[in-house]
């Protein structure tokens, strides 16, 4: 049966380069305003199976649908205008700055002077890079996180209905890519776009995923949400692709904002159900007053890049934050710097036992 809410269907497609097959044999529905991530071991067939989505690659058998259409009855271009396109190395062009980079598509469609320059603010606002800084600046002078942000921005240009997104952010160290993955769920949770994300890493999949697709030699081996991934793999090769630590993996599907605690002002700081005084300093870090076993008051520094969450960080980020921390809750910092809520570590040891 069909599903209603699928925006994107493969009825048996097939992909052979030669006497290689991509793909054998594919059936699936892609679910509209969410976003679905593929995943396999190199050369399964992921980044083929998105490519005949935009007929960069036509299927030596069977159909892609968008929107009940064979995608070989639209035309490329037509098509391609659709649906937005981000890649591992950007490939924004170098001769061209960040604004007019993200405004190509909007060009290229020839819209008016003033509509581009709103949706440029938009999108400047968006990715969180400032216009008046960086719409002037040229690629080369970009650091790669910046530049997988413009490569983001560029992709949602004209504002298409889906977005593919090959490894987009495959070439950035770990850090900043835990950073990206946060802005991602952010702007997603903002604008429900119906995304086909691929990516080789674990731990990336299970956070970013509303629906997840596993394949192996070109095939479909399992798809279904991560909770249900994870709970009940199909198979011995689910099963070891998932790894021996599936409750652990568990943490990556919630974010800090989804648990964290209320907090209310006391004198120079806020206290929630910790106990913990939050007591913001002037240099942007934050003085933790706490009674220790003996009953004195003590403190601690918590240093805003190492030891507090974001809201969209995972909660298996915020144990790490916890073991160098060492307390029994994290501040919750939003993007201004401001301490908002307190996440407590009994509650994300309640969601593993919950498993």
């Amino acid at each position: 049966m069909q599903k209603k809410s699928a925006i994107i269907r493969f009825h048996g497609v097939e992909v052979k380069y030669g006497e290689v097959q991509a793909l054998r044999g594919v059936n699936l529905e892609i679910p509209g305003g969410k976003v679905t991530v593929i995943i396999g071991p190199s050369g399964c067939g992921k980044s083929t199976m998105i490519r005949t989505v935009n007929r960069m690659v036509e299927p030596t058998k069977g159909t892609v649908e968008y929107q009940g259409v064979d995608v070989k009855q639209l035309g490329k271009i037509e098509l391609r205008r659709q649906m937005g396109y981000a890649i591992q190395n950007v490939g924004l062009i170098p001769h061209l700055t960040v604004e007019e980079n993200i405004m190509l598509v909007p060009r290229l469609l020839g819209w008016p002077e003033e509509r581009k320059k709103k949706r440029a603010h938009e999108l400047f606002e968006l990715i969180g890079l400032d216009p008046k800084e960086y719409g002037n600046k040229y690629p080369s002078e970009l650091s790669g996180g910046e530049a997988q942000r413009v490569g983001v921005a560029r992709a949602l240009g004209a504002d298409p209905p889906v977005l593919l997104f090959d490894e987009p952010f495959g070439a950035v160290d770990p850090l900043k890519r835990e950073e990206l993955q946060g802005e991602f769920v952010r702007i997603q949770r903002r604008l429900k776009k119906t995304v086909l994300f691929i990516t080789h890493d674990l731990s990336e999949a299970i956070r970013l995923a509303d629906y997840m697709v596993i394949m192996k030699d070109g095939l479909v081996v399992q798809a279904d949400t991560p909770q249900r991934l994870l709970k009940e793999p199909a198979n011995d090769f689910v099963e070891q692709f998932l790894g021996a630590d599936r409750t652990l993996q568990r943490l990556t599907l919630l974010t800090a904002d989804r648990i964290a605690k209320p907090l209310r002002i006391e004198g120079e700081g806020l206290v929630g159900a910790s106990g913990i005084l939050w007591r913001p300093l002037a240099d942007g870090d934050i003085l933790a007053v706490y009674k220790g076993d003996s009953g004195e008051f003590l403190s601690r520094l918590v240093q805003v890049n190492i030891h507090v969450a974001r809201p969209y960080a995972s909660l298996k980020e915020c144990v790490s934050k916890f073991l160098a921390l060492g307390l029994p809750a994290i501040p919750l910092v939003d993007d201004s710097g401001e301490v908002t809520a307190e996440v407590l570590f009994d509650d994300i040891q309640r969601i593993t036992k919950e498993g």
